[in-house]
């Protein structure tokens, strides 16, 4: 790191530092590199050539919140500023306040009944591709509570980083996103393993879908074979939605991944689409239990999602994987005014659902999403990415 942006940041120089972590994996058997950030690493592509990531979080879960505080911040044409949001054990926060005459925010909203305090000096950055306003000072502190469910004994987090980014709602037709396949990650708050929930962003509302990735085909070629020779009513109906640029990799069908990837892709359209679901075409299919007592349902939105994917698993049995339903009950709503989101999910710990919320990070070299969520007596993360999160958790 050039040191531009505080010790252990990587900032700008992650470029760099991705380019020394891939040169490093091709010497010996084992390379270990030790670093301050760390899921960071996920969202900027250091870890790519990475087997095994283990995470040290900001703060010590069991004594201070380990997720992320969100917040909408607005700045008018006369440097006035309105921000409204929560830190990471759920107390809001709100400011009205007036840029300094260097373009400074001074941070400072009273917590916890004026007896604690989130407070710092936020610079505004411009024309940097990692932020637009950043932070390596700013303070939170909550006092002794004694009673309280959560961090009853306080604590002072000191030199934490918050940073924040310029966002700008899609137009019609347009993604807030560059992605369309990710993951929901919750991790910390007492729960015993972190959860990792496949998600797809349609028409800016994320579905929770168990997308299709090349990794769940279980013998491609013999795959590909299948819709190139248009060997049943299932895979002559499929063949017929395909591009002609997938058709042309399929007919030339090697194990590379961009044959994978684009079948892959194709199939996911197929899953987000209308019903695939027609007697005659699956005349010949052997439905699953899971499969049929769906059907019978009629399932509409993400439930018809649900039923496309159990199809194609049911059509091609051995060569496509079996898809976990969204036993965590996860919901997600997304505000595509200003990018924040919240929700729930069922915690596994206490049975319960459980909200959260998070404020969704739009440019381009990040496109994900940061927030928290309340253990029993502890905070934990919730994330959004397009990044595969295996290794993440153990």
């Amino acid at each position: 790191p050039d040191g531009s942006a505080g010790s252990g940041c990587m900032c700008s120089s992650h470029r760099a530092v991705r380019g020394l972590i891939t040169e490093m994996s091709g010497y010996g058997d084992h390379t270990v590199t030790d670093m301050e950030a760390g899921l960071e690493h996920l969202k900027r592509g250091t870890a790519r050539n990475v087997d095994t990531m283990l995470i040290v979080a900001d703060g010590v879960p069991a004594i201070q919140p380990g997720g992320d505080g969100p917040a909408t911040l607005t700045v008018d044409s006369f440097g006035a500023i309105k921000m409204s949001g929560s830190v990471a054990d759920g107390s809001p926060i709100t400011q009205g306040t007036t840029l300094t005459s260097y373009g400074n925010w001074p941070l400072y909203a009273p917590l916890y009944g004026g007896r604690g305090v989130v407070m710092g000096w936020i610079q505004f950055v411009y024309q940097r591709p990692d932020y637009d306003f950043v932070s390596f000072d700013t303070l939170w502190q909550k006092p002794s509570t004694p009673g309280d469910a959560f961090y009853p004994d306080g604590f002072s987090k000191k030199d934490l980083f918050t940073r924040g980014y310029l966002y700008f709602p899609p137009s019609a037709g347009q993604g807030v996103v560059y992605w369309t396949n990710g993951y929901v990650i919750f991790g910390g708050g007492n729960l015993t393993t972190g959860l990792v929930q496949r998600v797809m962003m349609v028409s800016n509302e994320v579905r929770v879908v168990s997308w299709i990735r090349s990794s769940d085909f279980t013998d491609f070629p013999a795959l590909a074979q299948k819709f190139t020779n248009r060997a049943d009513a299932v895979s002559t109906y499929l063949w017929s939605r395909f591009s002609l640029r997938t058709r042309q990799l399929m007919t030339n069908a090697s194990l590379s991944s961009t044959n994978q990837i684009a079948l892959a892709a194709e199939l996911n359209k197929i899953v987000v689409g209308s019903s695939i679901y027609e007697p005659a075409r699956f005349a010949a299919v052997v439905l699953s239990t899971e499969t049929q007592q769906l059907r019978a349902q009629n399932p509409q939105g993400v439930r018809l999602n649900r039923l496309n994917r159990l199809l194609l698993e049911d059509a091609y049995a051995g060569l496509i994987n079996h898809s976990p339903a969204n036993t965590n009950n996860l919901n997600l709503a997304l505000n595509v005014s200003n990018g924040a989101y919240s929700g729930s999910f069922t915690n596994p710990v206490t049975g319960l659902l459980t909200p959260f919320k998070g404020a969704l990070l739009q440019p381009l070299i990040y496109g994900t999403g940061n927030g928290w969520f309340l253990g029993t007596n502890q905070g934990g993360f919730v994330w959004i990415s397009d990044r595969d999160p295996n290794g993440l958790f153990p």
